[in-house]
């Protein structure tokens, strides 16, 4: 059954005019479709990561069936154990049901997923050191980049005048010198990133899967800027840093093979230094009404070695949550995020239900647009970053990613889940949990020391 992945901030601006698409693009394997075409993506479900650099023995075999069966284009799967393969309906079937007696090996048609963007009015965004409404995009010269103050004489670190109302309402701008989050990194699922942007934070790997990483479609730099936008910019919940893979193009679709290998590249993910990044937390803004095997599979390798998968709920307003946030319903390391307003309350368009893990603002967010400017987006994409930020704060302090702190704002349970996320709380235990931590560790040290001492005194005074 055909589905799409939802680019799930959907409500995209322009400096003019609300932007709209009226009407899906069309997608690769429509375009297959329209001459009696399809294009499949098999994989071994027992072994299913590739050795790195490697294909192994039993993709060689399945590729050759698929060849001998006058299939073509056939390409293999960078970072999991299969390929995919264009050929006509009827081999694709014949491969399929190949496939459900080859043992540990399957097959499903490659499906055409979609950023479905509406469109959306305008709000003019005031300048933190200026009364007067400006746009949103580009940044305009009355809002330098304003360093704030400390909030004491004694804190050396300034507190950022937030540039959007969820950094305020998270109380992030008061978190960044209470604990230091540069050491982690957030891997983002997405339509890439602007790489010349002078907002963003720092970007420690990037790799493109639909297509090159430069972000066009806006959405991918949108969320990079709320997660760990740069310090001074007034956005960005922490300063983590940031692990780009482009699933989706810049047209907003992308495939289930392409967002699969993005997944598994998170687990190995090095920088430039050829260190692995070790990613705990990985964002996805985007979302499905039906369930794709090959991504469930993907998202199950990550949470089996401890990263967190955070997921938006949709933009449907229905009370069952989209596909891959469905997963948080019986995965514990898979947390769906509804969106809220200003007001608190639930934003019309967000989707809810059983696997709300948290809420988070999601309607009007300032952030940053491709060409170097900010914009301001709403849907359960842009409440879904503030999420991972704000874990990034857990995991500094060798916490699970699930110790966020949040605010009960009145909402049933499966329209907040735990709460609206508090950055700032979030920091603050955080970081009383590593200062008990070491010194306890201290302590552990001090006293296994001092035995030492005392029986070499003993055997002195002898």
């Amino acid at each position: 059954m055909k589905h799409f992945i939802l680019v799930l901030a959907v409500l995209l601006t322009s400096c003019q005019t609300a932007k709209k698409i009226n009407d899906l693009p069309v997608g690769p394997n429509a375009q297959l479709q329209a001459v009696g075409k399809k294009k499949t993506v098999c994989w071994n479900k027992k072994e299913f990561l590739k050795p790195e650099g490697k294909v192994t023995i039993q993709s060689s075999t399945m590729m050759a069936i698929a060849k001998a069966m006058d299939s073509e284009k056939m390409e293999v799967l960078p970072m999991i154990n299969g390929f995919t393969v264009v050929s006509s309906a009827e081999k694709k079937l014949t491969m399929e049901s190949f496939s459900a007696v080859a043992g540990d090996w399957t097959c499903q048609e490659e499906q055409d997923h979609y950023a479905i963007q509406q469109p959306y009015v305008i709000t003019p965004y005031t300048c933190p050191t200026s009364p007067n409404p400006v746009p949103t995009c580009p940044v305009c010269p009355t809002c330098p980049t304003n360093p704030g103050q400390p909030t004491n004489p004694g804190n050396p670190t300034p507190v950022e005048s937030p540039r959007s109302w969820g950094i305020e309402r998270t109380k992030a701008h008061l978190a960044k010198g209470i604990l230091d989050t540069s050491k982690v990194v957030v891997g983002i699922i997405d339509t890439g990133i602007d790489l010349q942007h002078p907002g963003n934070g720092r970007v420690l790997a990037s790799i493109g899967y639909a297509g090159a990483v430069q972000d066009r479609a806006g959405h991918g730099s949108h969320v990079a800027g709320t997660i760990a936008g740069k310090r001074g910019t007034g956005l960005g919940v922490s300063e983590a840093g940031l692990a780009i893979c482009k699933g989706l193009s810049d047209s907003g679709s992308g495939s289930s093979s392409q967002l699969a290998n993005c997944l598994v590249w998170m687990l190995n993910a090095k920088g430039a230094d050829g260190q692995p990044l070790n990613i705990k937390i990985v964002s996805n803004s985007w979302g499905s009404t039906a369930s794709d095997q090959l991504i469930n599979q993907a998202i199950a390798q990550l949470t089996q070695r401890g990263v967190a998968v955070v997921v938006a709920n949709g933009n449907d307003g229905r009370g069952t949550l989209n596909w891959p946030a469905q997963l948080a319903i019986s995965n514990p390391l898979v947390f769906g995020v509804a969106a809220s307003d200003s007001q608190n309350r639930k934003a019309d368009f967000s989707t809810y239900g059983s696997g709300t893990k948290y809420i988070a603002p999601g309607v009007d967010i300032v952030s940053n647009a491709p060409g170097g400017g900010t914009q301001s987006m709403s849907g359960t994409s842009m409440a879904t970053p503030h999420v991972a930020g704000a874990m990034a704060y857990c995991v500094a302090a060798g916490l699970p990613p699930n110790c966020l702190k949040t605010t009960n704002i009145g909402l049933p349970a499966n329209v907040q889940g735990a709460g609206l996320i508090d950055v700032l709380a979030t920091a603050q235990s955080s970081a009383k949990v590593l200062k008990l931590n070491k010194e306890k560790k201290n302590d552990k040290a001090a006293k296994v020391g001092t035995p030492n001492k005392t029986k070499r005194k003993s055997a002195k005074a002898g």
